[in-house]
């Protein structure tokens, strides 16, 4: 058979989706390249428009590790490659990801461009993996504090934290866990983080059950951020400790940056132990060090508030008038 053909790129294409779940990108990064070597030896320059799929695959190791001018080189070409060939499902969430590169590098405007070029999959198309679409489409809107647009999703998506947890929806979960916690970050509702409490709680059980170790890493980091928001910093930590050392190994890099979780990482670096020191710093790098997040209403609050702050706010927010009594009451 043809290892470039369409049926064995698509074999590649879903072999990749289930690494990532488990947070294999060394196997990701090692397969797409023996495809594309394979590609250069067979064609040369005349490349079938089929290995854009696997570039978008490849691009998307680069922008998890943080290797973000390679990210965009490869997304940028694979999504040309895919539209070239028709394969609708691969252009969408390769342009997706690659505006979330561009964003990440800085081009905040051609990444707001090219995710408005963006259409929906055909309605034809809907069956190919709708949720791994609308986590993309989520990631940036959250990245971008877009939460009009997010909550225009969350409430046709019919995505509760009460509801019943199985694989197939698993990525939906996390999507509105992450909108949950966005909101919740933005307008100070505890409400919000009681139900991403709730939510990643069972998600951490179920990806752990099933050596999800990708999408346990994101629920682990978004359950130590929405306990730090209740006032449990302590009980955070650890969970954030774990995520990080499972992150360490496939260098996923950018779930911490996406989630904006700079200031709980500082809290850990004080009591990591050393031998996770290097990743720690490398993760920390990362994240912007100006004030490109210069636009408070969209980017948010750019540094987490205190556990006393959140409580105050929250009281405040709450219409409660005596809050030098109510100050006593939650210092005691």
């Amino acid at each position: 058979q043809n290892p470039l053909g369409m049926p064995c790129l698509m074999a590649v294409y879903h072999l990749c989706r289930l690494y990532s779940l488990q947070a294999r990108y060394s196997e990701i990064e090692q397969l797409c390249t023996e495809v594309l070597d394979e590609a250069v030896a067979r064609c040369g320059v005349d490349e079938p428009p089929g290995l854009g799929v696997v570039r978008v695959c490849l691009g998307r190791v680069h922008y998890e590790r943080n290797e973000l001018d390679e990210a965009e080189r490869l997304l940028r070409r694979g999504v040309s490659q895919c539209r070239e060939g028709g394969h609708v499902f691969a252009s969408s969430l390769g342009a997706i990801l690659h505006a979330l590169a561009l964003n990440a590098l800085g081009h905040e405007d051609e990444a707001r461009d090219l995710f408005a070029r963006v259409s929906d999959p055909a309605e034809s198309m809907k069956w190919w993996l709708p949720e791994e679409d609308h986590l993309s489409r989520m990631r940036f809107w959250v990245v971008r504090r877009d939460l009009d647009a997010a909550s225009k999703w969350a409430q046709a998506s019919r995505v509760g934290p009460s509801d019943e947890m199985v694989f197939n929806r698993e990525m939906e979960h996390l999507t509105m866990a992450r909108f949950l916690l966005a909101r919740g970050r933005i307008r100070l509702d505890r409400g919000c983080m009681a139900d991403v409490e709730q939510l990643t709680g069972r998600l951490v059980k179920a990806t752990r059950d099933g050596a999800r170790t990708g999408q346990l890493i994101e629920a682990l980091c978004l359950q130590a951020l929405s306990r730090e928001a209740l006032g449990a910093s302590r009980e955070a930590l650890p969970l954030l400790a774990e995520a990080l050392e499972l992150a360490r190994g496939p260098r996923m890099i950018r779930i911490f940056v996406d989630l904006g979780i700079q200031g709980l990482l500082k809290k850990l670096s004080r009591t990591i132990e050393s031998d996770h020191r290097p990743f720690l710093a490398t993760v920390l790098a990362a994240f912007p060090t100006e004030a490109s997040e210069s636009r408070p209403l969209e980017q948010g609050l750019l540094e987490p508030l205190t556990e006393r702050e959140l409580e105050v706010l929250t009281l405040i927010a709450e219409g409660l008038s005596y809050i030098h009594d109510a100050r006593d009451d939650t210092e005691a």
